[in-house]
């Protein structure tokens, strides 16, 4: 799983916030939406990209999601 980030920043260094746009299946999608918004244009301060999502869990280990590659 891929997720579409954007990142505002309050300072040169300093994040204000991040969001999640959207959940996608792959990276080749995610990087064409990140080529859509970049030709569409980014508000100021803001930046844009893609994180590769490979397993997680919850506070506590109860929720566990792994992708369909992983064997554990």
């Amino acid at each position: 799983m891929w997720l579409l980030l954007l990142i505002i920043f309050m300072g040169p260094m300093e994040i204000k916030e991040m969001v999640i746009l959207e959940h996608l299946p792959n990276r080749t999608e995610c990087v064409k939406r990140v080529n859509e918004a970049v030709e569409i244009g980014l508000p100021p301060d803001t930046n844009i990209g893609c994180l590769e999502v490979k397993n997680f869990t919850k506070n506590g280990g109860n929720d566990v999601f792994f992708d369909g590659n992983d064997k554990g």
